[in-house]
């Protein structure tokens, strides 16, 4: 509860705020509306700065006595309650609270009661006589006023206590409505719930072109709206039916009333386009549109015949076919799509296949053949007999269709070109010609019966007697060689001969060979003559003399066995002789002790025979087989001598393989005779027993003589020779052969064969032979039978023939048997047939090759009417662009090939048709095409004509489109809907551009952007606005440091304004000056040596300074800097591009910032001892001349707009024209003073 000072003391304020008010004015005591005389300057800068306007629509007197500063909303419901109006100065607060209660409830009307009318002449008559007069005096100003506030406020006291005494009531104050609290009804009437408070009701109805339910809102005792808005739908026009046409396109489908919509031709047709309104119904000219030909991406490739695509316009559809003869696979169909071409085509037209001609019996003889295989429609083949047989080929024909159905599609050409189906005229009568293998098998072992057989024949090669192998069956050839693998047999092998006391080599003897055997030595065996062979170490004492029988045995088959059969007198051995007890006649004649004795001293072994030296002498180099004197494998082949001298193995050596000798074979004994080394008493050595000294003789080979096609000796060594065994040979191609296969070297086998050195035996195949026709043989007029290119020799004929009409030729390329062995081949002149150049049939396009879209490249030449191999390239014309094609005369009498695939020229874009505002089906257009442009649906609706024409030839003749037209005038739409019922600045905006919405008075906030959209509606969010004076403030009582009232932290992300007017003696030792906003992020002067100050300091004749104005938080400073006690205007802003601007009385410096800004709530605290003006916030950028032009202004009503103005502080004592009672600032200390410039003064001081 208020203690009696504390309301005294309160009392003693009204009464002094009243006083001052009173005098700026008249005011109407007893009434709270608006007073229509203008309200009275008493301040002299306030006159020198601003006119003189009519305030706020309330009169000054309730704008008081409702100040929240006076606390009368607090005072009075409590004193009314407690019912204390007692003593002079309560009655004095009564009659106050009374002033309070009618200003509040705005019901209290001026003929109350008599006491309030005599208040109410009281004061206008005072007022009218301040009016009338400007001579009155001060004081008689302040008596009369005291006076009518004295009478005023006793009567309205009095009143106002009896009213409260009878009623019992309390007094609440009613709030404005925030309008901001209405969300956005688009379409809406909103103007019902403009100025109202708390506790009222208000309808939102739909206005206009909308339709819908209103709804209720209610202002509640905060002062915000509760409702739910109205759901306004827009008035539309149904689509009329005339626009369901598939050739037409349109933005038709939700155009409102009282908009248009834009009706045009279908992609694919043409036309100009109209304009229809929606007033109620949808009415307009339908375009007269027409479908556009295709003209692209006809139907084509090898065979298809699309005569019937042409002249076909867009939504259409072809059917393309095939040529007679052709099988088609795909669809046939081609539509005509939007874009001028055509569309799903998958025809595709391909050569029928004949089937087998073998399946019929003329041509599935034996020995006719043909190269008629896999033949598809148009190609031609032959028929001829085989090798071995002669007759003239036939010509035949792939020509698939009713009249060879029964012929696999084949038909012969007869001499004068005619077709006769093949199964009518037969294939060629084949005679046989006797053509004898000459190259008969001349192989060991080999027995076969080829001899006399012809080409086709076959024989067999088999196995001799005594000899083993698969048999073979071989083919004579055409070239009378026989063709196949050819056998190889082996002998057979008899049974070793085993008899004991006989010396033998028949070990291993094969079918046809022979042996020797001999009875072993006798024990007391002596021979007179000796000769001694040393060779390095080794010693051999050779025995000659006939000192023996020899028995032959050779190796032969009976009944079917292989054995040895004697061919002399069989041997008689003693026992004897097999069991020799004597030593011969070479050993020592020491005693058995004495050898016993020196046994140790004996070398007692003699060695293997192929080792050792002396008996590699001589008999190594003679032939003899050395590797057949069987050894004792106890003594890992070493010759024991005591084995010998105890009737132990002698040994008789065969010749090598593939020799033979006419002597006796030697024989061989291990002995022991005295040592001629000293080191030794006795040693073993070799003794030879022979008759006579004889060598063995290489074989001569009978068989295997390397024969065949082609095959000649090679004259340094031929191979047709007597070769013995070893002995080698060559042989090579002739010259009218080339090497094929196998290698040329030969050897002389210990078999007796003659064989290739490296298994596989030389091939040669035949060089063709030379095809001479007379005259010259051209290809595109002739076809020759396959095996007529490069025939080979011994083939017994080929055939040529003519493509069109003439007659059938044939050959045969054959060369003697036998010839020489320089023969090169043989040139055969041959006789062409007559034959008619063929034609082939003019495609099915052949009108189209001289057209608007083609042409020829070929000159004088007519590719309608082509003969086989003749071609011609078809090009594009010169509207049309795409690769050239070549259409050729095939062999098969078809026309391969495809028009090429030519695309019109088309005009590129122009760029001022890629305008936002714009609409067009000029993409593409083609050459000599037209199209149209036309604004957009959030543009006032306007179209023009554009032109595709050539403005001359480019490279290779073609033309050079260009684009003619000019633009559619296109103005953007006005908004006219969804605008909330707040102060703004929308009016008349457009489409694409924005406006500012704001707090309605009483109310303060950030305003939002408005964008002006589509259906010329508004878009945007309220801005969130709270009860409370607007950000204007006046009187500053007397400090150091100052705080922004009713003003939190300011962050900036985006765009801003500070502006203020400043003068200073800039004497300060800190290096910041603050105006408003802190010395972080702020607003201030700046004395850091950052400016260079190339923009000088302004007007004036204060003393310069290098102190510069600056944004926190961001590199740029003004290029002009300050003069002391100098007045300067200072502005910052920064625009959507992050541009921040800083202005010194109108002269500009800019650089780029994208900092986020807070401002602090400090303010004037850089300004001791200086003076500051009218400051202000801004959250939009201000241009150069809006700041320049409102830089003076004090008056709400004289400012240019207050959209996205936060705050601002006029800072002079004049407050007229403010919107409301200035709030108090709380001091620090000592302040800035309030500016007492001129107007003048000011105003000069703009550079």
């Amino acid at each position: 509860m208020a203690t009696p000072f504390q309301l005294r003391k309160m009392f003693g304020l009204t009464m002094l705020i009243l006083a001052m008010r009173l005098t700026a004015g008249n005011s109407n005591i007893n009434s709270c509306e608006p007073d229509s005389a203008s309200l009275l300057q008493r301040s002299k800068v306030a006159a020198s700065l601003a006119p003189v306007k009519p305030a706020y629509r309330s009169d000054q007197t309730c704008s008081i006595v409702r100040s929240r500063r006076l606390k009368l909303h607090k005072i009075c419901p409590r004193l009314t309650r407690l019912g204390k109006y007692r003593g002079r100065r309560s009655r004095r607060f009564a009659r106050l609270c009374e002033l309070w209660a009618q200003c509040a409830t705005s019901t209290t009307t001026a003929s109350t009661t008599p006491s309030t009318g005599a208040a109410t002449t009281a004061i206008t008559s005072t007022s009218t006589s301040a009016a009338t007069t400007n001579t009155t005096t001060s004081a008689a100003i302040t008596t009369a006023i005291t006076t009518a506030i004295t009478t005023a406020i006793t009567t309205a006291t009095t009143t106002a206590i009896t009213t409260s005494a009878s009623a019992s009531t309390s007094v609440t104050t009613a709030l404005p409505c925030n309008l901001a609290t209405i969300p956005q009804v688009i379409g809406g009437e909103l103007s019902a719930c403009a100025n109202l408070t708390s506790g009222d009701v208000c309808e939102v109805s739909c206005t206009g072109v909308f339709t819908g339910d209103p709804s209720t809102f209610t202002c509640n005792e905060a002062g915000r709206f509760v409702g739910s808005p109205p759901t306004c739908q827009r008035s539309q026009c149904s689509l009329p039916a005339a626009l369901a046409d598939p050739g037409l396109q349109h933005d038709c489908d939700d155009v409102f009333f009282g908009s248009t919509c834009l009706v045009a031709c279908a992609d694919g047709y043409h036309g100009t386009p109209s304009v229809w309104n929606c007033t109620g119904v949808l009415r307009g000219a339908v375009p007269d549109c027409a479908a556009n030909n295709c003209t692209e991406n006809l139907p084509a490739g090898f065979g298809i015949d699309a005569t019937a695509c042409e002249n076909v316009t867009v939504g259409g559809s072809c059917f393309a076919t095939c040529l007679s003869g052709l099988e088609a696979s795909g669809s046939t169909e081609a539509t005509c799509a939007t874009t001028g071409a055509f569309t799903n085509i998958s025809l595709q037209c391909s050569l029928p296949s004949c089937g087998n001609l073998s399946t019929l019996f003329a041509f599935a003889q034996q020995h006719v053949t043909h190269d008629c295989a896999g033949r598809k429609q148009g190609d031609r083949c032959a028929a001829e007999c085989s090798p071995g047989y002669s007759a003239g080929p036939v010509a035949l024909v792939c020509n698939v269709g009713p009249t060879t159905s029964e012929s696999e599609g084949y038909a012969v050409v007869d001499s004068s070109g005619h077709l006769i189906p093949a199964n009518l005229s037969g294939a060629p009568k084949c005679v046989e010609e006797a053509v004898n293998c000459t190259y008969l098998p001349n192989l060991l072992g080999a027995i076969h019966n080829c001899s006399g057989i012809t080409a086709g024949e076959t024989c067999v090669v088999t196995a001799d007697e005594g000899f083993i192998g698969e048999s073979a069956t071989l083919t004579c050839g055409a070239s009378a060689e026989l063709l196949g693998d050819m056998p190889e047999f082996q002998p057979i092998v008899c049974p070793d001969l085993v008899a004991p006391g006989v010396v033998t080599n028949c070990a291993n003897v094969t079918f046809g060979a022979t042996c020797s055997s001999m009875c072993t030595l006798p024990s007391n065996f002596t021979a007179e003559n000796s000769t001694e062979i040393t060779s390095g170490n080794s010693t051999v004492v050779v025995f000659l003399g006939d000192f023996f029988v020899v028995e032959e045995r050779k190796c032969v088959l009976l009944d079917g066995e292989p054995l040895l059969q004697l061919q002399t007198a069989a041997l008689e051995c003693s026992s004897s002789t097999a069991s020799p007890t004597a030593s011969p006649t070479a050993s020592p004649t020491a005693s058995d002790a004495m050898l016993e004795v020196q046994v140790s001293n004996v070398a007692g072994y003699c060695y293997p025979p192929d080792q050792d030296p002396a008996i590699k002498e001589f008999l190594g180099e003679r032939n003899w087989d050395l590797t057949t004197c069987p050894g004792d494998p106890a003594f890992q082949g070493l010759y024991p001598w005591d084995r010998f001298l105890n009737g132990g193995i002698e040994c008789a050596f065969p010749c090598k393989p593939g020799y033979t000798s006419s002597v006796s074979p030697p024989r061989l004994k291990c002995g022991t005779r005295l040592s001629k080394n000293p080191n030794l008493w006795i040693e073993a050595y070799w003794q030879v027993i022979w008759d006579k000294v004889g060598e063995c003789v290489p074989n001569v080979c009978t068989y295997g003589q390397p024969s065949g096609l082609g095959i000649t000796q090679y004259l340094p060594s031929p191979c047709d020779r007597a070769m013995r065994t070893g002995e080698t040979c060559e042989v090579v191609c002739r010259d009218d052969f080339t090497y094929l296969s196998g290698f040329s070297l030969h050897y002389c086998d210990a078999s007796g064969m003659i064989k290739p050195a490296f298994q596989a035996s030389l091939q040669c195949f035949p060089k063709p032979c030379n095809i001479v026709t007379s005259p010259p043989l051209d290809a595109d007029l002739y076809y020759l039978q396959s095996n007529c290119v490069n025939p080979i020799p011994g083939w017994n004929s080929c055939g040529i023939y003519c493509l069109g009409a003439g007659g059938v030729g044939a050959m045969k390329c054959e060369r003697p048997l036998y010839p020489s062995d320089t023969a090169s081949g043989l040139s055969v002149v041959w006789p062409a047939p007559p034959c008619q150049p063929p034609t082939c049939a003019p495609p099915p396009f052949a009108g189209k090759l001289e057209s608007s879209i083609f042409r020829p490249l070929c000159g004088a030449f007519d590719p309608s009417n082509m003969n086989v191999g003749e071609s011609c390239a078809i090009g594009c014309s010169s509207w049309y662009t795409g690769a050239d094609s070549v259409l050729s005369c095939g062999r098969n009498l078809y026309v391969t090939g495809a028009l090429p695939n030519c695309q019109i020229l088309r005009c590129s874009l122009p760029v001022s048709l890629n305008d936002a505002s714009v609409t067009h089906d000029c993409l593409g257009v083609p050459l000599w095409g037209d199209c149209s442009a036309s604004c957009t649906a959030n543009y006032v609706r306007s179209t023009t004509r554009w032109y595709c024409r050539s403005q001359g030839t480019g490279a290779g003749g073609k033309e050079i489109p260009i684009l003619l037209g000019s633009m559619p005038t296109c103005e953007p739409l006005a908004c006219v809907y969804g605008l909330p019922a707040l102060p703004n600045n929308c009016a008349n905006v457009r489409f694409g551009s924005s406006c500012t919405v704001s707090c309605q008075a009483g109310y303060i906030g950030q305003a939002t952007q408005w964008s002006c959209g589509s259906q010329q509606i508004f878009r945007g969010s309220m801005p969130s606005c709270v009860q409370g004076s607007t950000n204007l403030y006046g009187v500053m009582q007397p400090q150091s440091s100052l705080v922004m009232p009713l003003l939190a932290t300011m962050t900036f992300t985006g765009a801003f304004t500070y502006e203020a007017w400043v003068r200073s003696p800039l004497t300060a030792t800190a290096t910041r000056l603050e105006i408003f906003g802190g010395l972080s992020q702020g607003f201030y002067l700046i004395n850091e040596g950052f400016s260079t100050c190339s923009g000088g300091h302004g007007l004036g004749d204060g003393v310069p300074t290098s102190w510069s104005l600056h944004v926190g938080f961001s590199n740029v400073f003004s290029d002009v800097c300050l003069r002391r006690d100098t007045w300067y205007h200072l502005a910052a802003t920064r625009d959507a591009s992050n541009t921040l601007t800083l202005f010194v009385s109108g002269q500009g410096t800019s650089g780029a910032t994208g900092a986020q800004l807070l401002l602090s709530t400090s303010f004037g605290g850089g300004f001791v001892g200086g003076e500051m003006f009218n400051a202000r916030i801004w959250h939009v950028a201000r241009s150069a001349a809006q700041i320049s032009q409102n830089a003076l202004v004090t008056s709400e009503l004289s400012l240019d707009t207050t959209s996205g103005l936060l705050a601002w502080w006029p800072l002079t004592l004049d407050l007229l024209g403010l919107s409301s009672t200035p709030a108090a600032l709380e001091p620090t200390g000592a302040a800035p003073t309030f500016a007492t410039a001129t107007e003048a003064e000011l105003t000069e001081s703009f550079i």
